[in-house]
């Protein structure tokens, strides 16, 4: 996570914050504040000696706790460096709402000002904590649009049949509706990268890197017709368990996003609807468990993309090619 602070905004949280009366908003931003590891942060104001950065944690100890995980970056001017920085889930935390929050949050930030922050992170504490149990069958892909309350400029599906397209796992019926509601808001100022795990093609076994090739290529073309009119950039790895570390697995089903996660024990081609002992479970960044699974997930996409690209050059990996 990248964590812009403003002092200002810091400061005022520190002087309000009381645990028995906090919020629950209040104790979710404590917790990020407090807890939260693998964060990069950024302050605004100066910081020339090991004094100053002293001082700075004496006057405010939600300062020195995030001092305790990593110290803060200082920097001049928030909306100049984010806007040059690549991010995938970034916070920005300011005393007051900036002209540059919306184009902010389409390029797949969450902006809070000490006005909203409360009545947003409840908000979206609410939308995104779902479970649709599949034994009631599933009610239809407009279920998931809570999806579109958050941010992202990333998605990433890990579903090994989700490409398979046969009786009863159709993508017409299912990844391409599916992508309709996860990309309603997509690619409003920098596109969304859509990157698919999948090793099902609805192909004979034996069969030639080059037809596996060809048959990804077809399922990537069907992508970029059907959101012709969206800013999206579509990528279909292959997924290869011999291609993976020997300790690592990757089994579940999963949509990963900026801020929030979908899982789905039975993978995601759920139409036609079935009677199933299987449920949808989506969680966001603002639970700490939630997060540090989140993290974990993209870290593990990470690795395996990664060993993929050590691959022989004769094995086909991903459509289009995988870049160093």
């Amino acid at each position: 996570m990248e964590l812009y602070i403003e002092k200002a905004f810091l400061d005022n949280f520190f002087v309000h914050y009381s645990e028995s009366t906090a919020s629950r908003s209040d104790k979710i931003l404590h917790s990020i504040l407090k807890e939260y590891g693998d964060v990069t942060w950024f302050i605004d104001v100066p910081i020339e000696t090991q004094k100053d950065l002293e001082n700075l944690k004496l006057e405010n100890p939600f300062f020195a706790y995030r001092t305790g995980h990593f110290p803060p970056i200082p920097i001049k001017n928030f909306k100049e460096h984010f806007f040059c920085s690549d991010h995938r889930q970034a916070i920005i935390l300011s005393e007051k709402e900036r002209d540059w929050f919306n184009e902010a949050e389409y390029t797949g930030a969450l902006c809070f000002s000490l006005e909203n922050y409360q009545n947003r992170i409840e908000q979206y504490v609410e939308r995104c904590s779902v479970r649709i149990d599949l034994f009631e069958k599933f009610p239809g892909w407009e279920t998931l649009n809570f999806h579109n309350s958050l941010p992202y400029n990333e998605i990433i599906i890990s579903d090994g049949y989700i490409l398979s397209d046969k009786e009863g796992q159709k993508m017409e019926d299912n990844i391409i509706p599916l992508l309709n509601v996860l990309l309603k808001n997509a690619g409003k100022s920098k596109p969304v990268n859509v990157k698919i795990i999948t090793e099902e093609f609805n192909l004979k076994s034996g069969i030639s890197e080059e037809k596996i090739k060809e048959r990804v290529k077809k399922r990537y073309k069907q992508f970029k017709k059907t959101f012709k009119e969206k800013n999206v950039q579509f990528q279909v790895i292959r997924f290869d368990k011999a291609s993976l570390p020997s300790k690592y697995d990757l089994h579940d089903r999963i949509i990963c996003c900026n801020f929030h996660f979908i899982e789905c024990g039975k993978g995601f081609n759920l139409m036609p609807p079935k009677i199933s002992d299987s449920r949808i479970i989506a969680e966001n960044i603002f639970d700490r468990f939630s997060y540090r699974t989140l993290k974990n997930r993209i870290k593990l996409y990470d690795m395996y993309i990664k060993a993929l690209k050590k691959a022989p050059s004769n094995k086909f990996t991903a459509y289009p090619p995988l870049m160093d």
